[in-house]
């Protein structure tokens, strides 16, 4: 039964996972990676077979190589590995360092290998300047409560401060317990069991990619992560805290079950309340895609060469695949342009955000259809 509610409350705590669970994007690809390395690392832990831990560090590997901001998990991991490593003793009573250490010291080098290029390109272009850099409550934290969990909008202005106040305070109150939890069984009992070292395991998970993240604004000046690229925050801390849940349950049930209860209602009330099937979050503006492309082409029927059309740069990458798709070969490339629309009159249409200045563009283009509940406009060339 909790493994069962556990899975649930995985996939419905986040509306916004939910969302890259659909689309053809590295986040939901790296999520799930990530997900396969956290099991085999768990299964490393129960039975210290190195094959377990080369597939945590290959899963670990393949996330970032999927999304880059998972490079924190990888340290994360890796840090989880040692310090089990120096706090628990194998079953013949050693600290079991050697293999671990080569195993992650080679894929170390395969992951420089792997991601080298790529993160170069990233940090020439600059890309990581647009995360925060105010704070990781400030910019992480907040952003993961506001898209995380849909609560953007002024509306939501209570809510959000309702739960990132929560979310910290049982941040706090899970470091306290596993810290309660790990001395009262080192140094009274002599001993830590499994159960304890899973816990321990996913604390250090959630704990070291922080410190990473404050580690790298403070000496390197990199930006924190910031909304969909700090998606494996939301992951990290659901699992700890149903897992805390689970562990709190067994000695006092009547604590741990009623919580346990409360979060699956919670979780599911805002996911049934927030998600839709219509059109993703973050990508609002691209509900009408199909729609525009079709009234272009009805609205071209005696076209004889390709349709060229100037469209708002957001909709550049996600318009070229729709028309390549599609309607192959009557339509021309889309370029991100900026300049003043109707500067360039060879375009048969322009699409293009209603708040944009069209005196220049009204001289030769005239008002076709509003599309995105009038935020976006399509004109056409006067005939």
């Amino acid at each position: 039964m909790w493994a069962l509610f556990s899975f649930c409350i995985l996939n419905v705590a986040s509306p916004l996972i939910f969302d890259f669970w659909g689309l053809s994007r590295g986040y939901g690809l790296a999520l799930t990676f990530m997900t396969v390395s956290i099991y085999c690392y768990i299964k490393y832990i129960e039975g210290k077979q190195v094959r377990f831990l080369v597939l945590a560090l290959a899963g670990a590997i393949l996330s970032v190589d999927s999304n880059l901001a998972y490079i924190n998990y990888y340290v994360a991991l890796t840090s989880a590995v040692m310090l089990q490593s120096l706090l628990f003793k194998d079953e013949h009573g050693n600290r079991a360092l050697l293999k671990p250490f080569f195993a992650i010291l080679i894929a170390a080098i395969m992951l420089a290998a792997v991601i080298y290029i790529p993160l170069r390109n990233v940090m020439s272009h600059d890309e990581l300047s647009y995360l925060g850099s105010e704070g990781f409550v400030e910019n992480t934290v907040k952003s993961l409560v506001e898209t995380g969990f849909f609560l953007a909008g002024p509306g939501n202005q209570q809510a959000r401060e309702v739960v990132q106040a929560s979310v910290i305070a049982i941040a706090i109150l899970l470091s306290a317990y596993w810290g309660v939890i790990y001395f009262r069984r080192r140094y009274y009992k002599g001993y830590v069991p499994l159960d304890v070292q899973y816990g321990l395991a996913l604390f250090i998970l959630l704990v070291t990619p922080v410190i990473s993240l404050i580690a790298q604004h403070a000496f390197l000046g990199i930006n924190y992560l910031t909304d969909r690229t700090a998606l494996f925050f939301i992951f990290l801390f659901v699992l700890l805290l149903v897992y805390s849940l689970y562990h709190i349950s067994r000695h006092a049930p009547g604590l741990g079950w009623p919580a346990f209860i409360f979060l699956f209602i919670l979780t599911g009330y805002n996911f049934c309340s927030k998600v839709n099937l219509r059109y993703s979050y973050l990508w609002w503006f691209n509900v009408d895609d199909l729609h525009v492309m079709q009234q272009i082409i009805e609205e071209s029927p005696d076209m004889k060469r390709k349709i060229k059309v100037r469209v708002d740069w957001r909709f550049v990458a996600c318009l070229n695949y729709d028309f390549t798709y599609y309607h192959p070969g009557k339509f021309e490339k889309l370029y991100d342009k900026r300049d003043e629309p109707g500067t360039d009159t060879t375009f048969d249409f322009y699409y293009i955000d209603n708040n944009q200045d069209v005196t220049t563009l009204k001289n030769h283009y005239v008002r076709d259809t509003s599309f995105v509940y009038g935020a976006f406009i399509l004109y056409k060339k006067r005939r």
